[in-house]
């Protein structure tokens, strides 16, 4: 469990709620009130108490707690809100009656967080992985495209067939016969050569958006990694 001063701290200046008068003005009650501190370090390891408290306390107002703590919230009585500045005495109170079911909450269940911070590291990851997984698909898609030329290739090599000019001369009936397939095989071997440059190069190429893959993974996860080290800073 956290100790109640690290949690207090997190309360005293949650940088995660600058668009909400209302989570910050409940943030000052709770780094005021030791017992609501202790509820709020209940929490399991890695998670952040400022989210876990109060989604522990919305998600029992939501399920239709009766308690004036309700008035202040728009997402239960809407345009009806009562000011968030004037909001401390009922969490106070809401806390003190409904501890056993908040302590619940908080020491058993998790939060997921979109912070700007975090979405950014992940968002700069996954854009990596998009890109090289773009790659990856086109490079084996030319592999794929080169790959049955080859192996019918490597088929009729291994059935005898022999593409030079020797296989011409024992064939050919006549010096310009000779002639004839000698020309044809010259470009036949060109373009069979041709076919065999290109599969490499697309081979090639793949197994490098391969390990380009791997590498923007590590780089996602370094970056959510670091985004997460700052936040808990």
């Amino acid at each position: 469990m956290p100790d109640r001063e690290r949690v207090r701290k997190a309360f005293a200046s949650p940088a995660e709620f600058t668009t909400s008068p209302l989570y910050r003005a409940l943030s000052r009650t709770v780094a005021a009130s030791d017992q609501l501190l202790d509820l709020a370090a209940r929490g399991q390891p890695g998670q952040y108490p400022t989210f876990l408290f109060f989604g522990a306390v919305h998600r029992l107002l939501l399920r239709g707690t009766d308690h004036p703590l309700g008035g202040y919230y728009p997402s239960v009585v809407g345009a009806a809100a009562l000011p968030a500045a004037d909001a401390g005495p009922a969490l106070e109170s809401f806390g003190r009656a409904y501890a056993a079911e908040l302590a619940e909450t908080i020491g058993t269940r998790l939060v997921q967080t979109s912070v700007v911070q975090r979405t950014l590291g992940l968002r700069i990851g996954l854009s990596a992985i998009a890109a090289a997984t773009h790659a990856e698909q086109s490079a084996e898609k030319q592999e794929d495209q080169y790959r049955g030329q080859v192996d019918r290739l490597t088929d009729a090599s291994f059935e005898g067939a022999r593409l030079n000019q020797l296989s011409a001369l024992l064939t050919g009936t006549s010096a310009r016969d000779f002639l004839n397939k000698a020309t044809d095989l010259e470009y036949l071997a060109a373009d069979n050569f041709s076919t065999l440059n290109k599969f490499s190069v697309a081979a090639n190429t793949a197994k490098a958006a391969e390990q380009r893959g791997q590498q923007a993974k590590l780089t996602a996860q370094t970056a959510a990694n670091a985004a997460t080290a700052t936040l808990a800073q």
